[in-house]
């Protein structure tokens, strides 16, 4: 322990001993050599620093004054007093810096100018001579109080940005502040809280493309209070030429831009970014507020700093802009426009906006509503004050409140095109002083709702519409209603389209400038129901002629009638405007009311509508493949259901030159029905206007009853009562021209009416007809037709063919009481000279006619088959058939009902069994037992004129005749005992006295000869007069001469 003990001491002596040693022996080449104290120098005050800082103060300012500079990375420091902290960290106040204005070359014209008066304390990278005029780069630093922010510009000093805050905080790439701040560019106001201005490197300008002097690269704030900005310090306005300029310019009003989240501004790319519930108000001074609101707001301006640039408008300001929001909304109610989508892009440069949403696009101008799937609109660059084009892809519903607008809503499938024909601006739209025609092209399923209630249906849509006249003041609501119907076009219900704008619930405008059709052509499975028209086509073309009626008629009556109504005495001034139903005042909602319209169908439709005064009417209508017209016309007091089918119809209405055309071919002719009656041939034309008609080609018509004339002459007593209408058919052609009528190549005519309680049934067959009225009667008015009367009708005869006219009539029953027919060359029916019917000859005659049995010419002889055992009771009627040639003409009195042949006439005449048997007088040169035959000049024939009407409606009653033979009488009649045959210049037989009577001529006696039938003469007598009663051959005479041959045997006496 204590060797151990020695040890320690020994060594720590030894120790100390050396140190000492050391210490003696170095100490004199290690001190420092002596410095001498001396004071520091003043930070510099160079007077050229002063020239560079010179522009951006005013005179007198303290930066101008003896106060200290240094020249930083940063810029360039200003301040009166310092302190130095610690090594790299010093406190200067007052003091500003200027951002742009430092080391180099790097100067900015416009840089930013920092000022706080309570001074900042910086933190630089490194310690520095304060004397010598320059630091090292701020690290950062703290400006202390209030700061303010200046960048004043040269160009545009309506741009010149101020900002005041306090306590920023500042570094090498940023400046911030959390508290409020207040900035001011121009007149814009801008207030929120916590700002970052972040400043640009020469790295970063120069990949954006800006000037080495631009030294901001973006600024954030936070919170976003309040920011106003009034456009028309934005807008370069050329100086007004005059008073009226000044009075008409337009001002450009302030936009304020609210939110609850951050705004964002790159000075790079010039893109303003705003975030959460934005909000962005348009006030111009005397007009509502414009509103949009959304989520998320960027935009990026054209170029702000570029004073050059022509800017006539807020959006000569913007490049684009984009804009986020569920949902992203605009209303401007100055423009009558609200848009509302989840996202809304704009691009300037290329001249387009576009809008989509999984919930679609709505857009609301005045009265018109629209709810798209997708929305874009294309104008020129070049010209963004042109009215561009509007096309929504997809799906599409539009809804109009307007009741002027015929139309309440539109759908569509595929696809909406809207663009201007002509260069117009959008001012003219805002003023409604539009002049350009609109192209409107819809496609796919194709869906129009009407206001009367009607429905149009197609696959795909092409009009044209013009600018309307303006209308006068109207109420129109301020609130929009919510779009909530479901339809299948793929697009869901919403109810985000409310009023943006809180106002009265009604306002109301001035005259309002609307879009009126042009033209429409619509495509693929067309449809139209309305209370107007009902249609159905495969294609439809229309045309719309406006006029305005400077004398338009009272209220109420400027739609006199739906289609086919006429007041009483009177119709519409044109046949064709019957064939289009009048627009009514009606709410959308309420259903169509029944009343006549036309319904028509064809391949393709063609229609030029003239609207005068709300008034429809159809100037040139045209249908083609497989047409069918329907419709109710007007006729007296009466509606006639019509129809009209072919292959092609025409129908034009103007100027005197109307016309209606149904045309199809042989095969399968046109076809006119109007109420019972019809018209039938390839080609049929009428023209109202000119009171014409005709149809070409084989054809056949059948009139109405309703139109047919009540009498077939002026007298009352002859009233008419059609059982059925005259039913025509020719081979040639049928023209009318309101007085005439002619038919050719062969005509048929068949009727049945009633005439003075008496029924018949007509037919007339011959190569030509013409129908002479006595007054004409206006195509264009169907009551004027019952009120026709008939002055002629010829029948005229064609080679190798007569005219046959045939008549049968009929008791009450519907029993044959008669029958009559007439061949002749020509036959002239005269009913206005009191039914008169004129023939030419050579014609004949047949007649079948019931008669007494005791008042029959034939006697009791009923032919050659009758035998005791089948001789009919004498009092049935006997059915006499007549046969009767004549060479000159023939006279019929339809009023009397006598007929008169002229010029060697001959008759036969005998019993028939039935009504199909018939007489041939041609076969009569030798009789049969009860057959009779008569030769003369002259004959008349007819139903004895005292027959009572009481005896006419008795079933199967015979009507008597009467007959007188005038000239060179021959008659012939054989019974079972022989022939009587008889001459005389004058000879009459009446059927209900049964007595034959004759007479001699001036220049010879009256003969009575009889053959008897072995072929033996029998007694001959020369008289001067003779009644013979046929039956008994008994008679009573004034004998001249008397020859008895061979007498017949007993009994016949």
């Amino acid at each position: 322990m204590l060797r151990k003990l020695a040890h320690y001491f020994t060594a720590l002596f030894i120790l100390i001993g050396m140190a000492a040693a050391y210490n003696a022996a170095a100490t004199q080449w290690l001190r420092p050599p002596v410095i001498a104290m001396v004071p520091a120098r003043q930070p510099t005050a160079q007077p050229e620093l002063k020239d560079n800082v010179r522009d951006l103060f005013a005179p007198g300012d303290w930066q101008l004054g003896e106060c200290r500079r240094l020249l930083t990375p940063n810029g360039t420091l200003l301040f009166n007093n310092w302190q130095q902290t610690s090594d790299y960290e010093w406190k200067l106040w007052p003091i500003t810096l200027i951002v742009g204005r430092g080391f180099g070359d790097d100067q900015s014209d416009e840089p930013l100018v920092l000022t706080a008066e309570e001074g900042a304390e910086l933190l630089f990278s490194k310690s520095f001579d304060m004397t010598d005029g320059s630091a090292p780069p701020i690290q950062r630093g703290r400006m202390l109080g209030k700061v303010s922010i200046k960048r004043r510009s040269k160009t545009s000093p309506n741009q010149s940005l101020a900002l005041q805050t306090s306590n920023v905080g500042i570094d090498n790439q940023k400046i911030w502040t959390t508290e409020t701040i207040k900035m001011t560019i121009g007149s814009a106001m801008l207030i929120g809280q916590n700002l970052t201005i972040k400043l640009a490197s020469t790295a970063s300008r120069a990949a954006a493309g800006q000037s080495d002097r631009s030294i901001l690269d973006s600024m954030e704030l936070v919170y976003l209070k309040q920011l106003d900005i009034p456009l028309d310090d934005f807008i370069n306005k050329s100086p007004p030429t005059n008073a009226g300029d000044v009075a008409k310019r337009r001002p450009a009003g302030t936009v304020s831009i609210n939110c609850d989240g951050m705004l964002l501004y790159d000075f790079l790319i010039d893109q303003l970014s705003v975030r959460d519930k934005i909000e962005l108000l348009y006030r111009v001074p005397g007009e509502p507020d414009g509103r949009f609101s959304c989520d998320q707001l960027d935009l990026v301006l054209r170029d702000p700093i570029n004073s050059k640039l022509k800017r006539d408008g807020p959006m000569d300001w913007l490049d684009r802009f984009k804009a986020v929001g569920n949902p992203a909304a605009m209303d401007f109610p100055s423009q009558n426009l609200q848009i509302v989508a989840e996202e809304i892009n704009f691009d300037a440069i290329n001249g387009w906006m576009r809008a989509h949403g999984s919930t679609g696009v709505q857009l609301r101008r005045g009265a018109i509503g629209a709810r798209l799937s997708r929305f874009e609109y294309l104008y020129r660059p070049d010209r963004p004050e042109e009215l561009g084009t509007i096309d929504a892809q997809g799906a599409g519903i539009v809804t109009v409140d307007d009741p002027n607008i015929p139309v309440a809503q539109i759908r569509w499938r595929d696809g909406c095109r809207i663009e201007p024909q002509d260069r117009t601006s959008l001012s003219d739209l805002r003023d409604q002083t539009l002049t350009s025609k609109v192209n409107v092209f819809l496609d796919g399923a194709v869906f129009a709702k009407l206001t009367d209630g009607g429905e149009f249906h197609a696959d795909s849509v092409q009009g044209v519409f013009q600018p309307g006249p303006s209308r006068s003041p109207t109420i129109e609501l301020a609130a929009t209603p919510a779009l909530e119907t479901r339809d299948p076009s793929g697009l869901s219900p919403s109810t985000v389209l409310q009023p943006l704008v809180s106002t009265s619930s009604t306002k109301t405008r001035g005259s309002t400038q609307t879009l009126v059709p042009d033209r429409v052509q619509a495509t693929g499975n067309v449809s139209i129901d309305s209370r107007a028209l009902e249609a159905t086509a495969n294609a439809v073309y229309i045309q719309f002629k406006h006029l305005i009626d400077p004398f338009p008629p009272e209220s109420g009556n400027s739609a006199a009638g739906l289609a086919g109504n006429t007041t009483s005495g009177g119709t519409s001034g044109s046949v064709l405007r019957q064939w289009v139903g009048q627009p009514q005042n009606a709410d959308g909602t309420s259903p169509p009311v029944s009343r006549p319209r036309p319904s028509i169908h064809g391949d393709q439709v063609s229609v030029m509508l003239q609207l005068t005064n709300n008034v429809v009417t159809a100037q040139d209508l045209s249908a083609t493949g497989g047409v069918e017209l329907h419709h109710t016309l007007a006729a007296g007091d009466q509606m006639l259901r019509a129809k009209m089918s072919g292959d092609q119809l025409r129908m034009i209405d103007g100027g005197g030159a109307d016309l209606l055309q149904l045309g199809s071919g042989p095969e399968s002719p046109a076809r006119f029905e109007l109420g019972d009656g019809y018209f039938v041939g390839p080609m049929i034309r009428v023209w109202p206007s000119q009171n014409q008609i005709r149809i070409d080609g084989a054809g056949e018509f059948m009139m109405p009853t309703a139109v047919m004339p009540a009498s077939l002459d002026e007298r009352a007593e002859s009233r008419i009562q059609w059982v059925r209408p005259p039913h025509c058919q020719w081979n040639g052609d049928m023209q009318f021209d309101g007085r005439m009528a002619v038919l050719t190549g062969g005509v048929q005519i068949k009727a049945a009416l009633i005439q003075n309680l008496e029924p018949w049934a007509i037919h007339v067959q011959g190569q030509r007809m013409e129908i002479d009225l006595s007054t004409p009667v206006d195509v264009q008015q169907t009551a004027s037709m019952q009120q026709a009367s008939i002055s002629q009708i010829r029948l005229i005869q064609g080679p190798g063919e007569m005219v046959v006219a045939q008549a049968e009539q009929h008791d009450q029953h519907g029993q044959v009481l008669s029958r009559h027919e007439m061949l002749a060359r020509q036959i002239f029916l005269e009913p206005s000279a009191g039914g008169n019917l004129l023939a030419s000859g050579p014609g004949s005659y047949r007649g079948w006619m019931l008669t007494p049995r005791g008042a029959s010419l034939t006697g009791q002889l009923g032919g050659s088959e009758t035998t005791e055992r089948t001789k009919p009771s004498t009092d049935a009627p006997v059915l006499n058939g007549l046969h009767l040639t004549f060479h000159h003409s023939m006279r019929a009195d339809l009023g009397t009902k006598m007929l008169s042949f002229l010029g060697g006439v001959r008759a036969g005449l005998r019993e028939l069994d039935n009504w199909e048997q018939s007489v041939d007088v041609r076969q009569m040169e030798q009789l049969a037992v009860g057959e009779s035959t008569l030769d003369c000049n002259d004959l008349r024939f007819g139903i004895s004129p005292d027959v009572s009407p009481a005896l006419k409606s008795i079933p199967g009653y015979p009507m008597p005749w009467e007959m007188e033979a005038v000239g060179g009488v021959l008659v012939k009649s054989r019974d079972e005992s022989g022939i009587l045959q008889c001459t005389a210049g004058r000879a009459s037989y009446a059927s209900q006295k049964g007595r034959l009577i004759i007479q001699r001529s001036a220049d010879a006696s009256a003969t009575i000869s009889q053959r008897l039938a072995n072929g033996k003469p029998g007694p001959s007598f020369r008289v001067s007069q003779a009644s013979i009663d046929p039956k008994t051959l008994n008679f009573n005479t004034h004998l001249e001469e008397a020859t008895i041959g061979t007498l017949p045997g007993t009994g016949n006496r």
